[in-house]
This record gives C-alpha cells, sequence and structure tokens, in this order.
C-alpha cells in the first residue's frame, strides 16, 4: 500500500492515515513493518560497530555485541537468512581471534550451512568464511581440513574470475596470487610426510586451481586467448 501512496510516505504517516480511517489490522501490519526495519537499522549498525571493535581487538565486547545481533536479525529475518549467516561468521572470527578454534568452527559452519543455501555463486561473503574455516583447521594443525577449505575457496575465485572476464573489467590483483601460492606452500611443508590419498589429490586440485586463477588474470590483462582445459 505504502507503493501505491508513494515513497516518501513514512510508515508511521501511513500508519496513523490507516488508523484515522479505521484500517486497524492494516495498521498494525504497518508498524510491525516499522518495528522489524527499525530493528534490522539498529542490528546492522551494530554489527558494523562491532566488527570495528574487532579490528580493535576488543573481542569480549565484540562477542556479546554480536551475540545480540544474532538475536534481532534471527527475530526478524528467520534463521536460514544470508544475514544470519553473515553474524555466524562474525562469532566465529571473534572466537578464532580469542583462540577458540573448536567454537570457532562450530559457528563458521552453521554460516557456511545458511551461505551456501542462500548466497550466490558469486558472492564474496561464502569464500571469506571458507577462508576462515581453512585458518582455523591450520591453527588446529588438521591440514588435511584446511586442504579442503583452500579448495574450496579457489574453486570459488576461478569461477568468480571466469565472470568478470567475459565482462572485461578484472583487474590483475597479483598481490592475492602471492598470498595463495604462500599459503599452499606452507600446507605442503606441514603435509610433505603425509601418505593421505585424498589430502594428495585435493593438493593436485589446488595447484591446478591456483595457476588456472594466475593464467586468467594473465588473460584478461593482456587480452589473451588461452585455453583452460
Amino acid at each position: 500500500m505504502k507503493q501505491k501512496i508513494g515513497d516518501s510516505t513514512s510508515l508511521d504517516s501511513l500508519g496513523k492515515l490507516l488508523l484515522r480511517m479505521d484500517e486497524n489490522e492494516k495498521a498494525r501490519k504497518c508498524y510491525e513493518r516499522m518495528v522489524d526495519e527499525a530493528l534490522l537499522t539498529v542490528a546492522d549498525a551494530r554489527l558494523g560497530l562491532e566488527w570495528a571493535h574487532l579490528r580493535c581487538n576488543n573481542c569480549d565486547e565484540s562477542l556479546k555485541q554480536f551475540e545480540e545481533v544474532l538475536q534481532i536479525r534471527e527475530y526478524v529475518l528467520g534463521e536460514d537468512h544470508s544475514n544470519i549467516g553473515e553474524t555466524y561468521c562474525f562469532i566465529g572470527e571473534v572466537h578464532l581471534e580469542n583462540e577458540d578454534y573448536e567454537q570457532a568452527l562450530i559457528d563458521l559452519h552453521k554460516a557456511i550451512k545458511i551461505q551456501e543455501k542462500t548466497l550466490s555463486s558469486n558472492s564474496l561473503d561464502l569464500p571469506a568464511t571458507y577462508d576462515s574455516t581453512e585458518n582455523a583447521y591450520t591453527l588446529m594443525k588438521k591440514y588435511d581440513l584446511a586442504l579442503e577449505y583452500y579448495e574450496k575457496t579457489l574453486k570459488i575465485q576461478y569461477y568468480q574470475k571466469s565472470l568478470e572476464i567475459s565482462r572485461k573489467t578484472l583487474p590483475p590483483r597479483y598481490q592475492n596470487i602471492i598470498e595463495i601460492e604462500i599459503a599452499i606452500r606452507q600446507i605442503e611443508s606441514k603435509m610433505k610426510h603425509s601418505s593421505n590419498i585424498q589430502s594428495i589429490n585435493i593438493l593436485q586440485n589446488i595447484h591446478s586451481l591456483f595457476y588456472k586463477n594466475y593464467i586468467l588474470l594473465f588473460h584478461v590483462r593482456f587480452n589473451c586467448l588461452i585455453d583452460l582445459e
């Protein structure tokens, strides 16, 4: 109804108008929407504020506030909204900073479960969550699982770069390539005596994805036609 009246009409003025018209049920729904939008605005602001606190290493305060943001978002949006996944990721990051890796993984996996269902394949949030999960497993010295999440991250990055090539907008990101190569070498060195065939296969896939990423960047930079298969 708000769209029919005009976007400049506030929910408050619309609600009052409906009450004067004795449209009480519509007025109730209008004010419920107003409350929900206000709650989400506050939750978004608090999440941004606590992200800043987290960057300032104020982890205890961040954790408390992120959990309150989670409650608000779940109340308004339900349990399977992408913003719920985002909040779980932030909570996992706090636990990661506090070196509570087990709890970090619990929250990060909750985030992944929601994000894999709700986010598009070119979202930046999901690979960021994969990256945090890989970091947690690496810190716990569970290198096989860390490799799995490296592979997931690189697959999404490869897909994203493929899309951007079609639009001719991808700039060269050599620093990203260097960081990934260093990370792969670190895990390789820690697994050099591993006899786990699955881990070796994953590592081979990671190498393949890494060099495909590199070639894609080269392709865009110099406008080359390269067969990646």
